[in-house]
């Protein structure tokens, strides 16, 4: 599931790690390394609408404006599919509508909701899950971010009570040596 040689057709970005690379200010840099992206219309009118703060709400809407990120809606078999989950009100439905278009696309998601995310790969086959953590490694493998970019991304995001599961510049050099 989580193969890299897989080719992705799109990637679904959710409002979690939208917001997580707003906070460190590289929507650009996972729009480069992750096209062509795309919110699920879900994500993109209630949670990053309006459910969401004014600047992220403008954000999102210049991003689209923009054509940087794309919206993609639910079919009708994917509204039938969702509803046969019978997920549990923790998981959001921002998580569900992208696992849903990425499986029907053969696709992959960009989700920081480790709970939803969780529960939704044992239920939705996508191609591969990433994290805003993933995004930030692949970038620096590809020499987009150095090291210490890691480290000051990981200390704003950890700011914002983002919990990295790792040293992110650590495992960056790790990775470096074992290649």
């Amino acid at each position: 599931m989580n193969s890299s040689s897989t080719e992705i057709s799109l990637w679904m970005l959710d409002s979690s790690t939208f917001i997580n690379g707003c906070i460190i200010g590289q929507l650009p840099l996972f729009v480069l390394i992750r096209s062509p992206i795309y919110f699920s219309e879900y994500v993109f009118r209630v949670e990053l609408g309006i459910n969401a703060r004014e600047k992220t709400r403008r954000q999102a809407s210049m991003c689209v404006e923009r054509s940087k990120i794309g919206i993609r809606q639910l079919s009708l078999t994917d509204l039938d599919r969702i509803n046969e989950l019978g997920a549990p009100r923790r998981i959001g439905l921002g998580e569900i509508t992208s696992a849903i278009i990425a499986q029907r696309e053969a696709g992959g998601v960009l989700c920081d909701d480790w709970r939803g995310r969780s529960w939704l790969e044992r239920r939705v086959p996508v191609t591969r899950w990433e994290s805003v953590e993933d995004l930030l490694l692949h970038a620096a493998h590809l020499n987009h971010i150095s090291e210490f970019d890691l480290e000051q991304f990981q200390e704003a995001l950890e700011s914002e009570r983002y919990k990295c599961r790792y040293n992110l510049r650590l495992e960056h050099l790790r990775r470096l040596a074992n290649r």
